[in-house]
Order: structure tokens, then sequence, then C-alpha cells
């Protein structure tokens, strides 16, 4: 980041992308378009750059209708992958893959290692399950 004179702010990123400091620009994420209000926003910011490479597991009408050089990677929700996180008390639980919704869509560790020009074997991968449950959890979060 220092090597790109980008400190943590958002703003400085913003000024970069006006004075056209940034040809590309690669994003990943958000799983859950829905939790993030100023998403529009971001969008209509981070697509001043000429390039801009999308990666993310929901549909997004907003980066749809951008202008510049969009390229859009899917990216497998958190069902559809295995996983370990870590909790607050900094115990690992790991996670199983629950079902497949898009077949080739990747990880985003796949698609870190297809751009650094690693190979990735696309045989037996998880087939694309043929219906689609509505978990309304992911959208809807209350206190803890």
């Amino acid at each position: 980041m220092k090597q790109l004179s980008l400190n943590s702010e958002w703003m400085d990123l913003e000024k970069k992308l006006k004075v056209g400091a940034y040809k590309y620009v690669l994003v990943a994420g958000p799983e859950c378009n829905s939790l993030f209000s100023d998403l529009e926003n971001k969008i209509k910011i981070l697509s001043q750059a000429p390039n801009l490479v999308w990666l993310t597991a929901g549909k997004s009408e907003a980066l749809d209708s951008v202008t510049a050089e969009t390229v859009q990677i899917p990216l497998k929700t958190f069902i559809e992958k295995d996983g370990t996180y870590t909790n607050y008390m900094g115990i690992e639980q790991k996670v199983k893959r629950g079902t497949t919704i898009v077949a080739g869509a990747l990880t985003l560790t796949e698609a870190v290692n297809l751009m650094s020009g690693h190979a990735l074997d696309m045989h037996l991968r998880p087939v694309e399950a043929h219906f689609i449950k509505n978990n309304f959890m992911t959208e809807k979060r209350g206190t803890l």
C-alpha cells in the first residue's frame, strides 16, 4: 500500500481516482450487497478508474450500469466453500461446504491464484444445485 502512496483513508483513494492515478481497481466483495446501503455510491466512485475488476457473489444493478471497462468475476458464497473461522475467544471453527449455487464460481483464493498465473484444475468441481433455498438470516441481523 505504501508503494502506491495509499493510506488507510478512503478519501486518499477518492482523490487518486479523481486525478486518474490508477488505471485499474480490483474489488473483492461484498458477499451480501443489501447489507451495504452506500454500495451504489462506492461503485460510482470506484468506476472512475478506466478499468474495474469486481469479484463478488451477488448481482448488482449499479455495477451492471457502470460505463467504465468492467469485468465481473463470480465468487462463491460462504455456504459454497469450506472454511475456518476464529471466534472472539480465539477458537477455530471449521465449516464444510453446504451446497453449490454457481458451479463455475471461484473462491477468492482461486481467483488470486489465477491472476497470479497459476493453473486451476476445474475438473471434479462441485456441480450446481437444482434448487435455491432462501436464507433470510443473511439479510436481517439483530443485536447480539
